[in-house]
């Protein structure tokens, strides 16, 4: 019958007698051509078995689709009055394609334009596209498996009872042998459409299906790249990243490589025989070339009739191929045919604005300072055709070295630029690096591409990535963070450690860079090799005094910096093939000289390395400009306190002592009562208890007093607590600064250790750091300090609160240690309340369940830290610990509670209610949130487990690469020190240039399940990790149709993806993953990654789960792991962030969890040391005045 009756499944769904009754006789009134209604019925419906455009196609026969028919419907009845192709239709059908559409796919199938356009698909041109788009669309929104069976088994996909399958196989089929190519590119809207679809289309499903995520590698399928040479792989190279690059088309190179020809053995010069797609590829390069070049409209017939017949010959060529081979090659092709149809229906597509050619960088200076063979292969592989001019200096060459001569050639071909009345901004000029290992043509070409596709880069120096003589990959962008003179003051910057005077530091960007231009990503400096437009780099080096080359680079970096209106804005890193050469920052010594004029006395080079300049001092004074306050305070002279005592006067004001601890106070309060009317709250209890009990007691504490927290940990019962005279000094200075919430004091140890407690609070990304302050301030204030005070997050153990905010605070609270109470004090009084975030499991809050304050109780605020006589105590951050209810409550997995080198890092994993890490993990990510610390350094750490594991299997045949977002972050994201901190997983690829052993470890297993299971058993033995199968539709047909496992698919822990595969060609560049890890990669693969998949973008994307199309744009959730949202204009260019340092992260460049500052910690112990010895010569000084007095009083009384 033409139609179904019912709707599918309604037959099944019909149940007992009375349905099975009712059914009979709608089927017997349909029958008889009537409906239920009595009223005449359409032959085709939504509903039918068989649609209307596969019945009436008489490419069946003359009466079509004969299983459609019987007595009633017929042929004729049905088919003698067919839909025609007509405007409107095309339109209907259109009107669902469109981008500017909101109707869905189901819409447009359901509708009659779905299954009208197929019976008129050959009617016209324009029905013929729009069959063609239509049943590619549909062919995009089957599943998976589905997709898989028309690509890999069209005969039997055509012969399926699913009538769409068939439909798209034919509309395939006819898109390779039938439908004209010139037809295809030109018939818009339908072409853009088409061939945009079908381009995207073919790659993810190389990127999905074919489960590696990157093209099939060299020698497998496709069959028809399997004989593919060299040549012919430099030539879709090159033309895939004129692609990538947006520059034009190498046409020259298109027909070189087709008319090549090579001597055989009888000495005879034959044409070289290319791949049938090398051919066409060649042919609309051609095409492309011709529509590209004139600045004539596409209407030019001229131009027209010319890419038309290069169309032509392009699928002429392809017509060969498609006679043999079905079309299942053109999905999977490296190749870019699709791509190049794609891009010449946009050049033919009056709707594109036609981008002006940019013209080719032919005026380029090259300077090397080389020895004379290098500057020889130098010269010789920089084609003619390049225009350049080559000039080599000696490295030894005399007046002032290699940099003077560098220097003079520059200032001299300025000279002649401005003699000529020419514009300097034309002209390159590229300095070679020194320390260059290996050039030839290909890098000549990187430089070019370079330079060709940003043509305007600004004052930026233009630098390339590099690769080192152990074919180690290195990303060159480096952050230089410079306080190089007295008169010149240090960047401010919230989070990263302030620069002491005279200090440079060469840095890595946390996640790669700062910014980017086009395909380039810029930074402060670049690689060694570097190409500058001629007048930025005459004013440059005009001011530039350096000797070496290498020296010449680091003053240029510094020079530039020093003019850059901001950060990161003076080098630029673009996305070419790397050069070959060793980084000029771990050859560099600055001399003498050089550091004296530069103002330098400390270089970090990013080697963690140190080079002291100048003479050298037992308290430089970049430690004085970072830490103003050590000198040793006047008020600690021991006249002024006892002036100071003398001076007191009784006071009204009441001061509320706290106390909880071994000692007994009572005396001691009582004594200085007179001074000062003191309330207490002594609690005798051993230290275990006293976080309990404080909080417990914290109703006790009157709401308007003053109050004075004595430290747990103070050791000295006569000089537990400060005297009346600098308590009441102390609520002066706090009543000085409204922003303040609190007051504390110097300590001294019980090894006679003076301390200044001083410092920040770094909260975020589930870690916890004291860190010593940067400036007097952690923050802006409404008013100036007090003299002598410093205004921070942390204070000593004995502390001075307004009125009203310790209860409050110690109500907060959840810390089961003295210890880590007084951490947590200092905590809410930074944050304010614990951060929140929802498990998925059971939504609850992950903090304590107790209540917090009424809304509107202000207890926030930084405590002041000033200058006085000490309090006895031991520093309490020592004693904290990261309790579970402490970590758990304020989403921690690592905490430092101590400043300085002393400082103990505790550690502890939080759970996760039953939900699974990788879960987890996606979760947070989808939220903007940085991942957890402890998922994160697991997964780093087991990584590079699994990868040693592999190597130590077969260690001259093993090999690891990485994958997909691994991959990116690995090359350009900050890989080599640590993960993204949204990062939830990692993809890995392990290969064997051999066999692979893992492939063969069940192959006595002969069906594909039970190999399957059995790998995974053996894996779960060898890694010690739960693993699970990873779905792979490709190693499943390979062997259905080969009886053979060429490659498998694995989840691993539920945090790596990992692939096995064999026979694979080891790839030549080395990549440092975590610090610790080495993968593998090829550059055609990378480019295929991040131009292709991430469409050669920059722009770092949070919480793509999988789409790397989505990203969030804001933090959902109250978290102190909030990644920071992007807050430039959208119209600026792609949302790009960078982070201050790397606290974010899971360790830093020199593997610590938390960085070392040095502007803190060093001139911090020198500066304690100094004032202890200080302070220690004043208690010598008031010991010997006090023994002599009593040596005076015992001699009166014995006379």
């Amino acid at each position: 019958m033409a139609f179904s009756f019912l709707p599918q499944g309604a037959a099944t769904a019909q149940k007992g007698p009375g349905a099975r009754r009712l059914v009979e006789v709608g089927l017997l009134l349909l029958a008889s051509g009537r409906s239920i209604s009595g009223e005449p019925l359409a032959c085709f419906s939504e509903e039918s078995l068989f649609p209307e455009h596969l019945c009436c196609d008489t490419t069946f026969g003359p009466v079509g689709f004969a299983k459609c028919w019987d007595e009633t419907y017929t042929f004729v009845a049905c088919c003698v009055h067919p839909p025609v192709c007509s405007s409107e239709l095309s339109e209907e059908v259109w009107s669902f394609m469109s981008p500017s559409s909101q109707n869905t796919f189901r819409d447009f199938w359901r509708s009659s334009g779905f299954y009208e356009i197929g019976r008129v698909r050959r009617d016209s041109a324009n029905c013929s596209m729009a069959f063609l788009a239509s049943r590619v669309l549909a062919f995009t929104k089957l599943d998976w498996k589905a997709q898989w069976d028309v690509l890999q088994a069209p005969d039997r996909a055509i012969l399926s009872s699913n009538f769409q399958l068939r439909a798209i196989v034919e509309a395939l089929r006819s898109l390779a042998e039938e439908i004209p190519w010139w037809q295809l590119v030109s018939s818009q809207p339908w072409s853009s459409f088409l061939l945009g679809r079908l381009y995207g289309h073919a790659k993810k499903l190389a990127y999905y299906l074919m489960s590696d995520g990157m093209p099939i590698l060299h020698g497998r399928l496709p069959v028809s790249d399997s004989s593919d040479s060299p040549a012919d792989e430099e030539f879709r190279q090159l033309v895939k990243r004129r692609l990538n690059l947006g520059l034009p088309l190498p046409v020259d190179e298109a027909r070189a490589y087709v008319a090549a020809e090579a001597k055989g053995k009888d000495g005879v010069s034959r044409k070289i025989s290319r791949p049938q797609f090398g051919r066409v590829t060649a042919a609309l390069v051609r095409a492309a070339s011709v529509l590209t070049r004139s600045s004539a409209a596409p209407a030019d017939l001229t131009v027209l009739a010319e890419a038309k017949e290069a169309v032509e010959e392009a699928q002429r060529e392809f017509r060969i191929w498609a006679g043999r081979n079905e079309y299942t090659d053109l999905f999977f092709t490296r190749w870019p045919l699709l791509r190049l149809l794609e891009f010449l229906a946009s050049l033919l597509d009056p709707g594109v604005a036609r981008k002006p050619l940019q013209p080719e960088p032919r005026e380029v200076l090259v300077l090397s300072c080389s020895d004379e063979a290098l500057g020889e292969k130098i010269n010789f592989e920089i084609p003619d055709s390049f225009g350049w001019t080559f000039r080599r200096f000696s490295p030894l060459a005399p007046s002032g070295g290699c940099g003077a001569a560098l220097r003079g050639a520059v200032l001299q071909e300025a000279a002649v630029e401005a003699g000529e009345k020419r514009t300097a901004k034309q002209r390159w000029v590229l300095l070679l690096s020194p320390f260059t290992w290996e050039w030839d043509a290909r890098h000549a070409g990187s430089v070019r591409e370079a330079l060709w596709m940003l043509q305007d880069p600004g004052t930026a120096a233009v630098g390339f990535p590099t690769v080192g003589r152990n074919r180690t990959w290195t990303w060159p962008l480096r952050r230089i963070d410079l306080a190089a003179s007295d008169s010149e003051p240090p960047e401010p910057a919230s989070s990263r450690p302030l620069l002491r005077r005279g200090e440079l530091r060469y840095l890595p960007y946390p996640t790669g860079y700062h910014g980017s231009v086009r395909f380039c990503a810029a930074g402060d400096s670049t690689s060694g090799t570097r190409a500058y437009r001629l007048d930025t780099l005459a004013r440059l080096i005009t001011e530039a005094q350096a000797v070496s080359t290498a020296e010449l680079l680091v003053e240029l970096d510094i020079l530039a910096r020093r003019k850059a209106i901001g950060p990161g804005r003076t080098a630029l890193a673009c996305m070419v093939p790397p050069l070959h050469e060793e980084s000029y920052l771990s050859h560099v010594e600055l001399s003498e000289s050089l550091a004296a004029r530069l103002g330098l006395e400390e270089v970090h080079f990013g080697d963690g390395a140190r080079r002291f300049h100048g003479p050298a001092s037992a308290l430089p004074s970049s430690c004085a400009a970072a830490l103003p306050l050590r000198e040793l305070p006047s008020q600690l002279k021991a006249p002024e306190i006892h002036r100071d005592q003398a001076q007191l006067q009784p006071s009204d004001a009441e001061v509320f002592v706290v106390y909880c601890g071994p000692l007994a106070l009572e005396r001691s309060l009582a004594e200085s009562s007179k001074n000062l009317r003191w309330g207490q709250l002594l609690l005798r209890k051993p230290l275990s208890a006293c976080a309990d009990e404080l909080r417990s007691a914290s109703w006790k504490v009157p709401r308007d007093s003053w109050v004075l927290l004595l430290s747990p940990f103070t050791w000295d019962e006569q000089l537990a607590h400060p005297p009346p005279g600098a308590v009441l000094a102390a609520m002066r200075k706090l009543q000085q600064v409204p922003e303040a919430i609190s007051v504390g004091f110097p300590t001294l140890g019980k090894d006679a250790s003076w301390r200044w407690p001083a410092g920040r609070l770094r909260v975020g990304y589930w870690k916890l750091q004291a860190r010593p302050l940067q400036n007097a301030t952690a923050g802006p204030t409404s008013s100036p300090l007090p003299e002598g005070c410093e205004l921070g997050d942390i204070t000593s153990g004995t502390r001075l609160y307004r009125p009203g905010v310790l209860p409050v605070l110690l109500q907060k609270s959840v810390a089961p240690d003295a210890g880590t109470l007084l951490a947590e004090l200092d905590l809410l009084a930074k944050l304010g309340k614990a951060p929140t975030f929802r498990l998925p499991d059971d939504q609850k809050r992950l903090r304590s369940s107790r209540r917090f304050p009424r809304p509107g109780q202000r207890v926030t605020g930084p405590a002041l830290t000033c200058a006085g006589e000490p309090s006895h105590e031991e520093p309490f951050g020592a004693q904290a610990e990261l309790s579970e209810v402490f970590a758990d409550r304020y989403q921690l997995e690592a905490a430092q509670f101590q400043q300085g080198q002393a400082a103990v890092v505790h550690e502890r994993c939080l759970g996760t209610n039953g939900t699974q890490p990788w879960g987890l993990a996606h979760l947070h990510s989808d939220q903007r949130l940085a991942t957890r610390l402890c998922h994160r350094r697991h997964l780093e750490e087991f990584s590079g487990r699994v990868v040693s594991w592999w190597h130590a299997l077969d260690p001259e045949r093993h090999f690891a690469s990485a994958k997909q977002g691994t991959l990116l972050t690995a090359m350009v994201r900050g890989g080599d020190v640590s993960m993204m901190p949204w990062d939830s997983d990692l993809e890995l690829a392990l290969y064997s240039t051999g066999p692979n052993p893992v492939l063969s470890w069940c192959e006595l297993d002969l069906q594909f399940k039970e190999q399957g299971d059995c790998i995974v058993r053996r894996l779960r033995q060898e890694l010690g990790e739960s693993v699970t199968w990873g779905t792979d539709f490709l190693a499943q047909w390979l062997h259905e149709e080969y009886l053979t496992v060429a490659k498998f698919r694995a989840d691993v822990g539920g945090m790596l993806d990992i692939n096995f595969e064999g026979h694979v060609p080891r790839m030549p560049i080395a990549v440092r993953m975590f610090g610790h890890t080495e993968v593998r990669v090829s550059w055609p693969i990378w480019e295929y990654l991040f131009f292709e998949v991430f469409r050669g973008s920059f722009e770092k994307k949070v919480g793509t789960s999988g789409n790397i199309a989505s990203s969030v744009g804001q933090c959902g959730s109250d978290h102190t792991a909030c990644i920071p949202d992007c807050q430039q204009d959208p119209s600026e260019g792609p949302c790009i962030f960078e982070f201050d340092d790397f606290f974010a992260h899971s360790r830093d460049p020199e593997g610590n969890l938390f960085s070392r500052e040095a502007a803190g910690e060093e001139c911090q112990d020198r500066e304690e040391k100094r004032i202890m010895h200080s302070w220690r010569l004043l208690l010598l000084f008031v010991v010997s005045i006090v023994e002599a007095e009593s040596w005076v009083m015992c001699s009166r009384v014995q006379s």
